[in-house]
């Protein structure tokens, strides 16, 4: 009869078990959210009820710009920042624009042949084994290409030397111009897609302090802010993510 017993428990906790959902462990971060909208009537409340059907949790405050909502959640235990394009219906994780340590550019490509007869095609092959996306308006002068390419989810303007292999920014360079002030603006994302919020992020991670309010036409944004303590007037093109004096 104990055996019977024993048995039968037996039987019964693997039932259980099995009959359990499997946990997942390293779900990756929603990319959709569920909106019965174009996004111009959608509100705080529904974007934060989705976002927990979602499974999101511990979400924070909710910060407003059109159609583009953003916030701090939880998942999976881990902190992320969200940004929500209610007329695309899109989530994406809001990055640092500066890099991260250890997650620098790739400074050197090796190509084979005379630089002179290097071709476009394996300038761009070449890049895109060294991790670069979205390669775009590549031109040359000489042994010398110029493009504009995306790495790790930021765009960059590269210059690339066939002659001696080198990589650079051109974009770091150039934001230390003879205005004195840096003059270019890196965020993540295209440029229809910028918020206010990425511009003053973006300006602050520069080092521009006392970001003032900042108006919108289109893609070019209009501003007040410190450089240095110097008060400047700013005009910032999210297009060709260049900023200049008004």
């Amino acid at each position: 009869m104990a055996h019977s017993k024993f048995t039968l428990a037996a039987f019964a906790m693997t039932a259980v078990v099995i009959g359990a959902p499997a946990a997942s462990f390293g779900a990756p971060v929603p990319s959709t959210i569920n909106l019965f909208d174009d996004g111009h009537n959608v509100t705080v409340n529904q974007v934060r009820q989705q976002l927990r059907a979602s499974g999101f949790t511990d979400l924070g405050t909710i910060s407003r710009d059109g159609r583009i909502f953003e916030l701090s959640a939880l998942w999976e235990g881990k902190t992320v920042d969200l940004k929500v394009n209610a007329r695309t219906r899109t989530i994406s994780q809001i990055v640092d624009p500066r890099p991260a340590s250890g997650d620098s550019l790739p400074s050197s490509l090796s190509l084979v042949g005379d630089p002179d007869n290097i071709t476009v095609p394996q300038v761009v092959s070449g890049l895109q084994g060294l991790g670069f996306s979205a390669i775009s308006n590549l031109q040359r002068s000489g042994a010398v290409f110029t493009t504009t390419a995306s790495w790790k989810g930021q765009t960059f303007d590269l210059r690339y030397d066939a002659s001696n292999g080198t990589i650079t920014d051109r974009s770091a360079a150039d934001t230390r111009p003879a205005e004195g002030f840096p003059s270019r603006i890196v965020f993540a994302g295209a440029a229809h897609e910028a918020s206010i919020q990425d511009i003053r992020r973006a300006l602050a991670a520069l080092g521009y302090t006392q970001i003032g309010d900042v108006r919108q036409d289109g893609r070019i944004y209009t501003l007040s802010a410190n450089w240095q303590g110097a008060p400047l007037d700013l005009r910032v093109d999210a297009g060709s993510r260049r900023i200049t004096r008004r």
